[in-house]
């Protein structure tokens, strides 16, 4: 959870005091009836309600003064790392006071169903409340400009969490849109980290519009949730700060550019206390600021630039979810906590083709007993083609899928969804030995124990492992694939399979490459064996595990050929008493 303290110097309590005076019998007339409101200023009410809302307003827990991890224009940022504890509750007599200014926005809304500004507080306040729904049916009856009732809409059904639909409204908002209005709009400069903000700054309007697009298909939380909510969300933070354009804050200070950064950083605030710092940015004393809270659980969506520039080949740390710092973040109102998983996944090699082994595991205490668990393995070559998926849903908290992915390379999404948690994996793959000519040697797969070896794939994947980890001492079964080339096939080949302290660094790799091999061995099998003459040679062993301490280690397997070629595979793995 984060939260923003307002430093700016407030009005003083003489002049503040006539004018809450002068407002609130104004708005004392909107809850008498219906005739009464009529003649009820709608922006009056409005910044009444605010200042109301911001007297009451609970003291925050946070000690005064502090650090600020960075400053916004007038305000401080603070990241409160490994807190994420709920906001405190809406003080009494808001939600009525709310309600109140709604029925004095409606009534006005009759006398002007043209005003652009009392659309947008109609759809703001219904949010606010929880009536996303009934917002969005406010907003798909809009009388304003078209544009501008199509984005009260999407942002209206973006929190009602119908995110393909949001994103329809929005597409529609876009289009009617004057050409400068929807550059502001679909700027993502605020959300890009440094590299990919230099290179955005660089472009023109349609390499900027190409980017994009790239940038939301991989940023998107779980491509297994339909629409892409991160974009939606991010048109939804567009809308919600040009609800703001005149009106009253609820930071008790005008709004601004620095408000409009963290709005389109780190969205809508889900709750505000009062500040007992009294201190103001200009110096001398001052009424209590404003704190705002993010919402509890958000995570970094938005991936590193080799995410964007070049997927299928970026690494799952660009599509990584923890960052002390992110420049941006989103809590997905679905999951309470989002979580990286670790799942293991194999590719193994059909033609041009592979197969995916994956298994996965959300934390066992992680959902409720009888909830149910929806898992989902995703791959595509990019934003504009195709997709490949398969999907579970079972009351496990981890399985095993399968998946047949019909290109050399794509980027693969592991997710899982239960009641109030998500898990993700994303990363670009690269089919193990695609070039037929060579021999080659799939991906390891590491298996469950079990009385018998597996004879096939079929056979190995209902028993993979959930993650890739193991005990000291352990038995362990180990599943691969080799794949000789033509002139192999019947050939003899020889197998090193072994463990080692790892993964392996440069100083690994440079002695591989110089065909030398590496002093700090934990344990290892060696054979020959003449091979059959299949395109396709499956094998599992058990390598038997050496009381290792626990950590860090990686299993690699090399296969010689009578060439002097050699094919190598390695899997992390960690081990843990």
């Amino acid at each position: 959870m984060t939260l923003r303290s307002s430093w700016i110097q407030k009005l003083s309590r003489a002049d503040r005091d006539l004018k809450r005076a002068a407002l609130a019998a104004t708005f004392g007339l909107a809850l008498t009836g219906p005739l009464h409101a009529q003649a009820t200023d709608p922006r009056a009410a409005q910044a009444e309600f605010e200042r109301a809302r911001i007297a009451r307003l609970p003291w925050s827990r946070e000690p005064a003064g502090g650090r600020c991890d960075e400053v916004v224009g007038r305000f401080c940022y603070r990241r409160e790392s490994g807190t994420d504890r709920p906001p405190l509750p809406e003080p009494a007599g808001v939600a009525e006071l709310r309600d109140a200014l709604i029925a004095v926005l409606d009534v006005a809304a009759d006398v002007s169903p043209e005003d652009p500004w009392i659309a947008g507080q109609r759809i703001r306040y219904r949010i606010e409340a929880g009536r996303a729904r009934e917002a969005a049916g406010v907003a798909a009856a809009c009388a304003a400009e078209r544009w501008w009732c199509a984005a009260l809409e999407g942002a209206a059904l973006h929190a009602a969490g119908d995110f393909a639909a949001a994103e329809r409204a929005f597409d529609r908002a876009l289009a009617g849109m004057s050409e400068a209005e929807r550059e502001r709009w679909t700027d993502i400069a605020p959300i890009l980290d440094a590299p990919s903000q230099r290179l955005w700054r660089g472009l023109g309007a349609r390499a900027r519009e190409a980017f994009a697009h790239r940038a939301w298909w991989s940023a998107d939380p779980l491509w297994s949730v339909p629409g892409n909510e991160l974009r939606s969300e991010h048109l939804a933070r567009r809308a919600w700060n040009a609800m703001q354009e005149g009106a009253a804050s609820a930071y008790a200070v005008p709004w601004g550019a620095d408000l409009e950064e963290l709005l389109v950083r780190y969205g809508w605030p889900v709750a505000w206390e009062r500040s007992r710092e009294e201190v103001g940015r200009l110096g001398g004393a001052g009424p209590p600021g404003v704190v705002a809270r993010d919402p509890p659980g958000a995570r970094r969506f938005v991936p590193a630039l080799a995410a964007i520039a070049d997927p299928a080949a970026a690494r799952a740390e660009d599509w990584g979810l923890d960052d002390p710092s992110p420049r941006a973040t989103y809590a997905p109102a679905y999951a309470r906590r989002f979580l990286s998983i670790q799942p293991q996944i194999a590719a193994f090699r059909r033609g041009v083709e592979a197969i995916l082994a994956v298994g996965w595991a959300l934390p066992a205490d992680s959902v409720a007993a009888g909830a149910i668990v929806t898992a989902a393995v995703l791959a595509a070559e990019g934003p504009d083609g195709p997709r490949a998926e398969v999907r579970s849903a079972s009351g496990r908290t981890s399985g095993t899928l399968s998946l047949r992915v019909p290109w050399p390379r794509a980027v693969v999404s592991a997710e899982a969804l239960g009641y109030g948690i998500a898990g993700r994996w994303r990363a670009g793959i690269e089919l193990p030995g695609a070039r037929p000519e060579l021999p080659a040697v799939s991906d390891l797969l590491l298996l469950r124990a079990t009385p018998s070896l597996p004879a096939t794939l079929d056979e190995a994947i209902p028993g993979a492992r959930e993650e890739a980890a193991a005990r000291p001492g352990e038995s362990l079964p180990i599943f691969w694939e080799t794949y000789p080339a033509p002139g192999f096939r019947g050939a003899s080949a020889t197998f090193s399979l072994g463990i080692r302290p790892g993964p392996a660094g440069l100083g690994t790799r440079l002695a591989r490459a110089l065909g030398l091999r590496s002093g700090a061995e934990g344990a290892e099998l060696r054979w020959t064996e003449e091979l059959p003459p299949a395109a396709v040679v499956p094998r599992a062993v058990r390598l038997e595990l050496p009381e290792l301490a626990p950590g860090d280690y990686e299993i690699e397997l090399e296969v010689s050929w009578p060439d002097g070629h050699v094919s190598r595979a390695s899997r992390a793995v960690s081990l843990d008493r």
